[in-house]
């Protein structure tokens, strides 16, 4: 049971207000799970590309390019994925509110 925000403090009186605030309460949290995975794959990404540049100047040149070049490559998609994440999340809350709003007035 989520303790974080009690059911009786801070809700609307109208359903329609409450829902939309619970839909805006999920909106946040999804989006605070992709960006903590993004941030882990992005650290992720960055040791292994540190771990390559290590192995670049002991010596081992090609083992540390092709290192280097996956942790970087890594980094750029999760880059990327946030990105579009966070595109695809407005886009769908927009949908929704539209949604909502239109089957309020009818």
């Amino acid at each position: 049971m989520d303790h974080t925000n009690p059911p009786h403090q801070n809700q609307p009186q109208n359903p329609y207000l409450s829902f939309e605030l619970e839909m805006f309460r999920e909106y946040l949290r999804q989006n605070q799970q992709t960006f903590n995975m993004n941030v882990a794959g992005m650290l992720a990404s960055l040791a292994i590309a540190t771990v390559g540049s290590f192995a670049i100047f002991h010596g081992k040149a090609i083992e540390g390019t092709f290192t280097t070049t996956a942790g970087t490559g890594g980094l750029a998609l999760c880059c990327k994925r946030s990105q579009e994440s966070s595109r695809e999340s407005a886009k769908k809350l927009e949908k929704l509110l539209k949604e909502l709003k239109s089957a309020s007035k009818s």
